[in-house]
């Protein structure tokens, strides 16, 4: 029987700020054992969702907080993370009795690891989804419990698909404790679902959103162009990559896209500009629009330079 008397629970946002509040409305504050999230008195990237903290949250409930430092020590029958951006060692996840949840905001298990959104808007997804699953030492790819798709909107931006994501990872929070109470979840190993060719299984990591703007004689069309700007469009999150502060430059500064020049001054030019202020600014041809479009899957050979190594701790990060 699924029953929880000591919840440990650790997250960021106004998500895990939503799902803290229904968890303690369900069972009580007396059953959360402790709740893991950033340093009292501060506010994440995400200020702008304007809602209250997790550690606001928990001290207007009177739950006990506590630091990394004092989990070894912890008793808890069960964990709850939720948009964690750090990794968790074995002996943490592996503790509680009723095992480690998390709540992925990406479709598992093609879409593993971290920015999930950005990817989902390079690789041209029509649908996008969020996830709850069990943890294990591999990123993202313990059983699943349930995954929740929705549609990819023609001018979605990371930031607008990860707003989404956020609203319907709610509802999937809530209706998932509630199938785990009354014994209705299954768990469904990853394995057992069939993805092959571009929508087999992949981790995505933080490292590897350089590789998108590093390419300096890539040829992109001006509509890939615009589409890899509205997946590198995730402010406050994703602002800069330039490798040291006297060089950054605002992400949707590096990408311009040239008019055509007039055909009274020769040959038509549709060409997009890919700025690097570590590198010589390199031109990358934009053809035109007519031309035969080309392979959406250029965040593939990015991704696979970045792959974990199999002994990677699991990954409770957004």
């Amino acid at each position: 029987m699924f029953r929880p008397e000591a919840i440990f629970y650790v997250g960021t946002r106004k998500l895990a700020a939503r799902c803290l509040e229904y968890l303690v409305a369900e069972v009580g504050r007396e059953r959360i054992a402790g709740v893991l999230t950033i340093s009292h008195g501060t506010k994440g990237w995400w200020s702008f969702e304007n809602y209250p903290e997790v550690w606001e949250i928990a001290e207007q409930n009177d739950l006990p907080s506590i630091k990394v430092d004092e989990l070894p020590e912890l008793h808890y029958d069960l964990m709850l993370s939720i948009l964690w951006e750090k990794i968790f060692p074995q002996e943490i996840i592996s503790k509680p009795r009723f095992g480690a949840i998390n709540l992925h905001p990406a479709p598992l298990p093609k879409y593993r690891g971290s920015l999930t959104r950005t990817y989902a808007i390079v690789n041209c997804e029509k649908s996008f989804g969020v996830s709850m699953h069990y943890m294990v030492p591999l990123v993202d790819q313990g059983d699943l419990l349930a995954v929740k798709e929705f549609p990819v909107l023609p001018d979605d931006t990371a930031l607008s698909l990860d707003r989404r994501a956020m609203d319907y990872s709610f509802p999937l929070f809530c209706e998932t404790w509630q199938r785990l109470c009354d014994g209705s979840a299954q768990r469904i190993p990853q394995k057992n679902v069939s993805l092959h060719g571009p929508d087999a299984p992949r981790t995505y990591m933080m490292n590897s959103i350089g590789e998108l703007v590093r390419r300096p004689d890539r040829p992109l069309r001006a509509a890939e162009a615009d589409r890899l700007r509205r997946a590198l469009h995730f402010p406050p999150k994703l602002r800069d990559l330039g490798p040291t502060q006297s060089t950054r430059f605002p992400i949707a500064e590096r990408l311009t896209i040239k008019a055509p020049e007039s055909r009274s001054s020769g040959p038509t030019k549709n060409r997009c500009t890919f700025m690097q202020p570590w590198l010589p600014h390199a031109r990358v041809r934009a053809l035109s629009s007519s031309a035969r479009p080309t392979s959406c899957h250029f965040a593939e050979e990015a991704s696979q330079r970045s792959q974990p190594s199999p002994s990677s701790a699991t990954l409770a990060a957004g």
